[in-house]
């Protein structure tokens, strides 16, 4: 944890994060703002990714914080409260993949300036009506683009980031994720429609999305760990060594 002694921007980053996660009813803008503000804290130093003696690091402090709002519903209900651990856990994953970007700056690269202009595409994008990735998965797929070279992204592979994938394959995943983006959509306005008072059906909304977007978070940790697993067997083969099977 970072040791900022007579220094009230680590105080202040929690007090933005904490209002941030408090407006989650605006969808993934409030995400978007997490992610561009932890790349950028990274870049200044404030956060890191070093872990503590218990192990925690500052991912999954700064998630702490900006999910502290919705904390006291949701653990109310043991159901809600096992899919917001399984969430939780995705969510700080993709927390530490932004702060991973924002301490790439020894290497030139500045996340935090590829992220603005994945930020500017994407809504250019939205408002001319192309099709696009909901705005925060688009800008963890950039920061995962970005981390996976030695340079920066370039416009083009920045626009491939946040662009779904051609193909008419589909799965659960897949229109789950079209669903979720629909009723994003719908929440922040983007739809071109508007709930006129009705505030019920507005929050019911937001709720479905909350759900399919946690859920989908879950799935995304779990299809990680079996593509690792996956890949930790194939080496093992080639290496010529026998990889044990998981104990029940």
């Amino acid at each position: 944890m970072t040791d900022l002694k007579n220094d009230t921007r680590r105080d202040d980053l929690e007090k933005e994060i904490r209002a941030w996660g408090r407006d989650r009813i605006k969808g993934d803008e409030s995400f978007c703002k997490l992610g561009c503000r932890l790349t950028k804290a990274a870049q200044e130093g404030i956060v890191t990714l070093d872990r503590d003696s218990d192990q925690t690091d500052d991912a999954m402090r700064m998630y702490s914080e900006f999910s502290k709002a919705e904390t006291s519903r949701v653990f109310a209900d043991k159901t809600m409260a096992k899919k917001a651990a399984d969430s939780a856990r995705a969510q700080v994953s993709k927390v530490r993949t932004f702060i991973k970007l924002g301490c790439a700056v020894p290497t030139g690269i500045d996340g935090f300036e590829i992220l603005e202009k994945a930020v500017a595409l994407h809504k250019n994008a939205v408002e001319t009506k192309q099709n696009v990735k909901g705005a925060y998965t688009a800008l963890v797929d950039v920061a995962r683009s970005q981390l996976a070279k030695d340079v920066s992204l370039t416009h083009e592979e920045i626009v491939a980031a946040i662009t779904p994938k051609e193909g008419n394959e589909k799965s659960v995943e897949s229109i789950a994720r079209q669903h979720k983006n629909g009723l994003e959509k719908l929440i922040t306005g983007q739809a071109g429609v508007t709930f006129d008072g009705d505030e019920a059906l507005k929050g019911a909304i937001i709720d479905a999305h909350d759900t399919l977007r946690d859920a989908l978070a879950a799935f995304t940790v779990q299809a990680d760990l079996v593509a690792k697993r996956k890949q930790a067997i194939e080496l093992a083969a080639e290496l010529g060594m026998e990889f044990a099977a998981p104990v029940a």
